[in-house]
């Protein structure tokens, strides 16, 4: 089962992550990053608080096991692209690993009413 509402909104919660990353790494902005950090901070605050219904106990995982094995495939991937591509990768394709690091398997759980 796809829990395509829960996903997304944990997609474009961390999508001000991702810009202040790219702010604060390649670009050298503080300002941005700043703005948009705070921006991610409120986003995370506000949607996944105590009294939310998109914590992740209301969301339970459908497919046994995924988390574990898509998070250690992705932290592989991360140091095999730190390794061979160091600038780029930390500038650009960290964040994304990190993000997706959440976000998938945030795809692949139903919603429960109470836990």
């Amino acid at each position: 089962m796809i829990d395509w509402h829960y996903g997304f909104i944990n997609l474009l919660s961390s999508v001000p992550f991702i810009l202040a990353w790219i702010s604060f790494a390649h670009f050298k902005s503080g300002t941005w990053g700043v703005i948009f950090m705070i921006i991610s901070l409120i986003s995370v605050f506000l949607l996944f608080n105590k009294k939310s219904s998109y914590q992740e106990k209301y969301h339970p995982t459908t497919v046994n096991h995924f988390d574990g094995v898509f998070r250690t495939i992705l932290g592989a991937l991360a140091l095999l692209a730190i390794w061979l591509i160091p600038d780029f990768a930390i500038d650009f394709v960290l964040p994304f690993i990190i993000v997706a690091a959440n976000t998938v398997p945030s795809f692949f759980t139903k919603k429960v009413e109470h836990p």
